[in-house]
C-alpha cells in the first residue's frame, strides 16, 4: 500500500513537472497595444466626478482637457433606443429623447459625441451593465470616429469580454474582475509566470497596487491603470514611480506637476 501511494505520489509530481514547464514555455506575455504604445503617462479623469452630475456634458470633458488630462474615463450606459451615454446612472428605461425632459441628464452626452469632441484625448469606457446590444453599441460608437486606437474598453462580464475581442481584436480591453483576481491569486503566491495574460491591460484601486504588483503584471504584458479617488498629488506621485502606466483622478488639478518616466507629463 506504502509502494502504491508512493508511486502514486510521484506520478502527481511529475505531472505537475510536465505542465509548469508546458505553461512556461507557451505562455507569451501580451504585445503592446496602441492604446499605450508611444504615449506613457495616462492621466485620466472621471468625467462623472469631475462634473458632478450623473450625466456630464460636453463641457465637462472639454475642462477636463484644459486642466492636463489626456484621457478621460467615461463610465456609459444604454438607452431603451440603444444609445451610449456617458453617465453612472441606470437610463435602460429611457430613450435618449426622453433624456432631455430629466433635469440630470439635460445635456448628457452620448459616446459617440463624447468620442468625436476630444479626439486628442484616451478614453477609458466602462460598459456599466454589459449586454450583446451594448457591446454592439460600444463598437459602433468607436468606429464611427475611427477611435480604437485610443480606447480601452471595461466589460466585466467573461462572456462579452471575449466576444469583444474576438470581434475587435485590435481593441484594447480590461480584465474582468475574474481574471483580475486570478492575476492576484497567481502574485500573492509568488506563480505570477504561470498566469496566462487574457487582456491587456488591468483596472486596480491604487490601494492594492505596489511595485511588485507592478512588475508581475508588466512581465505578463499588462498595463495597470490605478484607480486614483481621493489620492493627494504625493500619493500619485508614488503611483506613478511605482511604475504604474496611468491613473484615473477625479480632480485633474491633482495632475498638476506630476513626473514621468520618459518626460510624459
Amino acid at each position: 500500500m506504502r509502494q502504491f501511494l508512493f508511486r502514486l505520489i510521484l506520478l502527481l509530481l511529475v505531472v505537475l513537472v510536465i505542465f509548469g514547464l508546458y505553461r512556461l514555455l507557451t505562455i507569451r506575455p501580451l504585445d503592446n497595444i496602441a492604446f499605450f504604445q508611444d504615449q506613457p503617462g495616462l492621466a485620466a479623469v472621471d468625467s462623472v466626478r469631475l462634473a458632478g452630475a450623473s450625466a456630464p456634458s460636453l463641457a465637462a470633458f472639454d475642462a477636463a482637457r484644459q486642466t492636463g488630462a489626456n484621457g478621460l474615463f467615461l463610465p456609459v450606459d444604454l438607452t431603451r433606443d440603444g444609445m451610449l451615454v456617458v453617465t453612472d446612472s441606470d437610463v435602460s428605461d429611457l430613450a435618449l429623447a426622453e433624456l432631455a425632459a430629466v433635469d440630470t441628464f439635460a445635456d448628457a452626452a452620448t459616446l459617440q459625441e463624447a468620442l468625436a469632441s476630444q479626439p486628442e484625448l484616451r478614453a477609458i469606457v466602462e460598459l456599466r451593465q454589459p449586454s450583446l446590444q451594448g457591446v454592439a453599441a460600444l463598437l459602433q460608437a468607436i468606429d464611427a470616429n475611427d477611435a480604437r486606437g485610443r480606447v480601452l474598453a471595461v466589460v466585466d462580464h467573461p462572456l462579452l469580454a471575449g466576444i469583444l475581442r474576438e470581434q475587435a481584436p485590435d481593441l484594447g480591453t480590461a480584465t474582468t474582475l475574474a481574471e483580475t483576481n486570478a492575476f492576484l491569486t497567481t502574485q500573492r503566491f509568488r506563480l505570477t509566470p504561470f498566469y496566462r495574460p487574457a487582456a491587456p491591460a488591468m483596472l486596480l484601486p491604487a490601494s492594492q497596487i505596489d511595485r511588485r504588483l507592478v512588475a508581475g503584471a508588466h512581465s505578463r504584458g499588462i498595463h495597470l491603470v490605478a484607480l486614483a479617488d481621493g489620492a493627494d498629488a504625493a500619493a500619485l506621485q508614488r503611483l506613478i514611480d511605482s511604475g504604474v502606466d496611468g491613473v484615473v483622478v477625479a480632480d485633474p488639478a491633482l495632475l498638476a506637476g506630476l513626473s514621468w518616466p520618459g518626460g510624459a507629463s
